[in-house]
């Protein structure tokens, strides 16, 4: 195990460019986000020896894999300690790395189960659009059994690879060295890297994993992100990962005390509704009864400091005056030792309104549950079609959307039931090409009890039910099975559903959006979809433009922001600027990831978003992708590259050195300063 100093310089060189140990550890003392990143760089340490190539890796892997199943020896200083110790759990264990497992599928035992699942489908459904088509997440709960899968896996060893899904269990002792059970025994954030699986059946993938904690701090479950291949950027899948763990543990400690106020806290105000806020838990009686992890390093105090604590000692404010002043300010500063705090109400029971001060009555007061703001819409030039679409769409016609893959298809598809006549109605979305074939008829038309092995208990409606009386969104249905097309033309043609294993026929009251990445014309006359299930779906046909084809660039670059951060984020002119010189292949998707990290990557003294804080991924391929007309001199992301080099040496000389005083200068803070120094090597 490293010493923090250790670990500190470890920090330098992986994660957070600094000058040295000192500059670390005062990183660390900043955020409990630092403290998480100081623990990767304690519990899994670099490999000892570096490789010139990954070809180089996986064969070196592959001989020492060789090397324990013929003389049963493991080669030390191959694998990082961390994987090297979990190897040798996983033969301690008694597993082979060629066998194969045959684990029966349980419900899963734990009470908590459903609530975590609640909480964690909002992060799920947005990581599966960036993810589940080049590989699988998972949601596992405390004791490794997986409660929610979406995407795939696809070739490999199938025994193996069939089992990560709802019920199966990924602990180490079971399945040896995965990202899911190794996290689980660390309680820590870990990434595998192909080849370092200890079974066979698992060597082709890789996969990172964080913990999920719940308002206590006890370990709640594992957000797993699996995939086909290397991990080309490690840090950036474990950034996202723990940013969105960050949100689930928000939601968690919300619904776990319904009946009590939560407060957002923050020592900045922008941050009050980021994933970095501080969220405690409060009774009628001014008691604090939980805290999450970043409202004891904001505050200073453990998790156990503070459980019972009244809000009065550590405010210095009465609980009464407290709630008086939420109830008639949306965010309240109130002094806390020598620095300044702000509070926001994100949940407001039922049981403490009488408290509210008299003006404060007919506000509507913020909730958990409430939309985040920023969200993004259609592209402006789309409103008169849409408003064409809307009364097609009233009238029973079906809409079939058509454009680039993440052009925003799903977000026109909301738009047009929040318009609609049944906008109070639900909306379901079914990604037909994220769905397993083998799996998507019981998806689809939902099953009765013992309808098939595994069949949940009592049955499932099927998502076309859940949508009963709605409107039912079916994305990229061009890539649906041919033999399940004629089954859906069916049901549209008349409006009844047979769940399997069912002889009874249910009555089906849905408005029809449909949608797909590709030409269904071609498709059709191509033979590879259905010509009359084409003719049902395509009532009004509506094109939306790809990203780099809308004139408000800027609004929704600033809405998506905004709606990641949870509050309005300042982008800089020159980011803006390099932005809209990109293509955009993966349009409006492409755009939010870039912009997520960015954010994650951004500090917080960090005050404006700039091109300082874009990933070097997307850096080298703004510069890869430059044009023939821009390949001059450089690639246009070379030359900015180039002139913010000269702008931080610039600013350094002005200031004699002084890093502190020369990030001030730039407008973002000293880790940052270092970070893009070490980035342009000056």
């Amino acid at each position: 195990m490293f010493t923090w100093r250790q670990a500190a310089e470890a920090l330098g060189k992986i994660l957070l460019p600094v000058s040295g140990p000192t500059d670390a550890i005062v990183r660390i003392e900043e955020s409990a986000a630092a403290r998480q990143c100081i623990t990767i760089a304690m519990t899994q340490a670099p490999a000892p020896r570096p490789w010139n190539n990954e070809e180089e890796r996986l064969r070196v892997l592959q001989r020492m894999r060789s090397q324990l199943k013929g003389d049963g020896v493991l080669a030390q200083g191959i694998l990082s300690p961390t994987i090297e110790a979990s190897w040798r759990r996983s033969l301690s264990y008694g597993l082979e790395p060629d066998e194969v497992l045959q684990t029966d599928c349980k419900p899963a035992a734990d009470r908590n189960a459903e609530l975590l699942r609640q909480c964690a489908e909002p992060e799920l459904e947005f990581l599966a659009r960036q993810y589940a088509e080049h590989g699988a997440l998972v949601l596992a709960d405390a004791h490794a059994q997986v409660l929610r899968t979406c995407g795939s896996l696809g070739c490999g060893d199938q025994a193996c690879i069939e089992q990560v899904r709802e019920g199966f269990i990924w602990s180490e002792s079971l399945r040896g060295t995965n990202a899911l059970g190794t996290s689980l025994v660390h309680q820590q954030p870990i990434w595998i890297n192909s080849g370092e699986h200890f079974l066979d059946g698992l060597a082709h993938l890789s996969c990172a994993a964080v913990p999920i904690r719940d308002a206590r701090g006890r370990l709640a479950g594992i957000l797993d992100l699996t995939r086909e291949g290397p991990l080309r950027n490690p840090r950036d899948s474990i950034n996202m990962l723990m940013l969105s763990a960050s949100q689930i543990e928000g939601r968690l400690l919300c619904a776990t005390h319904g009946e009590h106020l939560v407060l957002a806290v923050h020592s900045r105000r922008p941050y009050l509704e980021s994933a970095w806020r501080g969220l405690l838990a409060v009774d009628g009686q001014g008691r604090i009864q939980a805290a999450n992890e970043q409202a004891c390093s904001l505050l200073g105090r453990t998790q156990q400091q503070l459980s019972k604590l009244e809000c009065e000692a550590l405010l210095d404010l009465p609980f009464e005056t407290l709630l008086s002043r939420l109830g008639q300010a949306d965010v309240l500063e109130q002094a806390h030792g020598h620095t300044q705090l702000y509070l926001r109400c994100v949940q407001w029971p039922l049981a403490l309104r009488p408290h509210q001060g008299p003006g404060a009555r007919s506000r509507s007061r913020p909730s958990a549950a409430r939309a985040p703001a920023g969200r993004p819409s259609p592209a402006a030039e789309l409103e008169p079609r849409l408003q064409t679409a809307v009364k097609a769409l009233n009238a029973g016609v079906p809409i079939l959307l058509q454009g680039e893959t993440g052009c925003g298809k799903e977000v026109a598809a909301r738009a047009l039931h929040a318009r609609c006549l049944r906008a109070r109605m639900p909306f379901v979305a079914i990604n037909c090409a994220a769905i397993p074939e083998g799996l998507m008829e019981a998806e689809l038309f939902g099953y009765r009890e013992g309808a098939f092995t595994g069949a949940r208990r009592g049955g499932a409606p099927g998502r076309l039910l859940q949508a009963q009386g709605g409107v039912l969104f079916l994305d990229e249905i061009g890539d649906m099975p041919q033999a399940l097309q004629a089954r859906l033309l069916r049901v549209l043609q008349e409006r009844k559903i047979m769940p399997l294993g069912s002889t009874m026929e249910v009555d089906l009251d849905v408005l029809l959006i449909c949608a797909s990445h590709r030409n269904l014309q071609e498709l059709t006359a191509l033979q590879q979809f259905r010509q009359d299930l084409f003719y049902r779906i395509n009532g009004l046909s509506l094109r939306l433009p790809a990203l780099r084809e809308r004139t408000d660039f800027v609004a929704l670059a600033h809405a998506l922001a905004q709606r990641i951060a949870g509050c309005p984020v300042p982008i800089s002119e020159a980011l803006l600027r390099l932005l809209q010189s990109h293509d955009w292949p993966g349009n409006i998707r492409e755009l939010e990831m870039v912009l997520r990290t960015a954010l994650a990557l951004r500090e917080q003294a960090d005050d404006t978003l700039g091109p300082e804080h874009l990933s070097e991924g997307f850096m080298a391929q703004l510069g890869s992708t430059g044009s023939a007309a821009e390949a001059g001199p450089a690639p246009a992301a070379n030359r900015l590259q180039a002139l913010q080099a000269q702008a931080l040496t610039q600013a350094l000389k002005e200031h004699n050195g002084n890093a502190t005083a020369a990030a001030r200068s730039l407008g973002m803070s000293r880790a940052t300063l270092y970070r893009k120094l070490r980035q342009y090597g000056c």
